[in-house]
């Protein structure tokens, strides 16, 4: 699917009306297109959230004057650096040697600082801990932001499979509750054209719960109710009512 027909799909999934020309797509385009839908959107999170880790060593400084005593000690001897991934490392550990600079990785860790280099371009940062936590927040602040900058891409994929396996199995199971509903109440649609209607109208409800309820989480559980709407009315669309057929009644003897 090439980017014009995917964001052509995206528009579409918001008109249950086009949900007929939807369901006669393949079942392979529609989990492709789930697959798109729940990457890009992950991704336009993290993007948006960018201002937020500018401020967030400030954020984090302020918020550890909640405490009256903070500090963390750690005893280590090593004989040999640590490298994470150990072929070509971001992140190294290594207390056996006194660094002046960024040797290797992106973050190094050695027993007088930290040094970083997150971004090309970017000069090369140093942080030294001087006293307790608590003696120089500003300090904790930057280095706690860097350790998440740094495990970003590893967060990201890890969020990226949850998120996928989330909105996959509420697709599929409203997909068989809604399956059930249609049979009970005589409604012709197959099964295999509700699941391609769950996972389409699973749009809103991604888009919903991705960019907005980070910002505004007291939407509480909109994006499902929302989800549970577009279902509905895509699978309304297409379908159609079915009339049970009525024996003919035998004519009576007095007729």
């Amino acid at each position: 699917m090439d980017l014009k027909e995917f964001f052509r799909t995206i528009l579409m999934t918001f008109n249950p009306g086009s949900y007929e020309k939807l369901v006669e797509r393949k079942l392979g385009h529609t989990f492709n297109y789930f697959i798109d839908i729940v990457f890009l959107v992950l991704l336009a999170t993290l993007l948006i959230s960018i201002p937020r880790l500018v401020t967030m060593p400030t954020t984090v400084a302020n918020e550890m004057n909640a405490f009256d005593t903070f500090d963390i000690k750690i005893e280590k001897t090593m004989n040999k650096p640590i490298m994470i991934p150990e072929g070509r490392p971001m992140v190294v550990i290594d207390t056996t040697k006194n660094y002046t600079s960024l040797e290797k990785g992106k973050i190094l860790f050695t027993s007088n600082g930290v040094f970083y280099k997150l971004l090309p371009l970017t000069l090369e940062r140093k942080i030294v801990r001087e006293g307790t936590l608590l003696d120089d927040k500003a300090q904790a602040g930057t280095l706690f932001t860097v350790i998440l900058v740094a495990l970003l891409p590893s967060l990201f994929l890890l969020a990226f499979v949850y998120l996928l396996l989330k909105y996959a199995l509420i697709a599929f199971v409203s997909a068989l509750i809604a399956f059930i509903a249609v049979r009970v109440v005589r409604f012709g649609v197959t099964f295999e054209e509700i699941v391609k209607v769950a996972f389409y109208s699973s749009t809103i409800m991604i888009v919903l719960g991705l960019m907005t309820k980070p910002f505004i989480p007291f939407i509480y559980y909109l994006e499902y109710v929302a989800f549970a709407l577009f279902m509905v009315m895509g699978i309304m669309k297409v379908g159609t009512p079915e009339y049970a057929v009525r024996p003919k009644r035998k004519k009576s003897v007095f007729e």
